[in-house]
């Protein structure tokens, strides 16, 4: 009996240690996913505001933000209704 203590307490350090391991890269995992978000979001930002000063050189600043804006708009539309649709079995 108490070799039986002590194999399953040997088996639980084990685990223990694994699931420490695996919450490390997990935690990792996230900040790099967090960092990519953030830099994305600065490109989006910036490939937006670079469609606009061209569009308002050419047709004005009030449309010119009025189609950058139907076009992030219409992006973010696309992809809601892609992951919605991703979602459904």
């Amino acid at each position: 009996m108490a070799e039986f203590l002590i194999a399953f307490v040997e088996l639980l350090e084990a685990e223990g240690r694994a699931l420490q391991r695996s919450a490390l890269a997990l935690g990792r995992s996230l900040a790099f996913l967090g960092c990519a978000v953030l830099l994305l979001m600065l490109g989006v930002g910036c490939l937006l505001t670079g469609s606009y000063l061209i569009a308002a050189r050419v047709i004005g600043a009030a449309e010119a933000l009025l189609l950058t804006g139907t076009l992030a708009a219409g992006a973010a539309s696309i992809f809601l209704w892609l992951s919605n649709r991703e979602r459904r079995p």
